[in-house]
C-alpha cells in the first residue's frame, strides 16, 4: 500500500470525527454518561460482563458506538479506519511501537499534521 501522504494527495478524503464520547470529553474520563466504557463497546472482540468490565449490555448498546459503527457501514468507499485516542494527555497513532526514524517520513509528517489539529481541538 502506498504512503497515506500519496493516498491523500492522490484525492483520497480523510473524514475527522472530533469527539466520539462528549460526555466523556467534557468531565476528563472514557465512560459516556451511563458509565460505559465506549472503547469496549462495539463489536469487535466484544465480551459481557463481569468478563470485560464497562462493555454495555450488547455491542453498540450505547448510541455514540453505534453512531460510528452506522456512519463505518454506511461508506462503502471506505478501507482504512484509524482510531486516534487523545485521552490523557497522549496522542497515540498507528504504528506507535514504531519509532518515528522507522515510519514513512511523508506518514509521520501527516500524522504531526493530524497532531497539530488534534491539539487545537482538545
Amino acid at each position: 500500500m502506498p504512503p497515506l501522504a500519496v493516498l491523500l494527495m492522490s484525492g483520497v478524503a480523510l473524514l475527522l470525527v472530533h469527539a466520539v464520547n462528549p460526555h466523556g470529553f467534557s468531565h476528563l474520563h472514557r465512560t459516556n454518561e451511563d458509565n460505559i466504557d465506549l472503547n469496549r463497546n462495539f463489536p469487535w472482540t466484544w465480551r459481557p460482563e463481569p468478563e470485560q468490565e464497562g462493555a454495555g449490555a450488547y455491542p453498540t448498546s450505547e448510541p455514540e458506538a453505534r453512531a460510528i459503527v452506522e456512519l463505518a457501514t454506511s461508506m462503502p468507499e471506505l478501507f482504512v479506519w484509524i482510531d486516534f485516542h487523545t485521552y490523557g494527555g497522549v496522542y497515540i497513532r498507528p504504528h506507535g511501537a514504531k519509532s518515528d526514524k522507522q515510519m514513512e517520513q511523508a506518514d509521520l509528517g501527516v500524522y504531526r499534521q493530524i497532531e497539530s489539529w488534534a491539539e487545537k481541538l482538545t
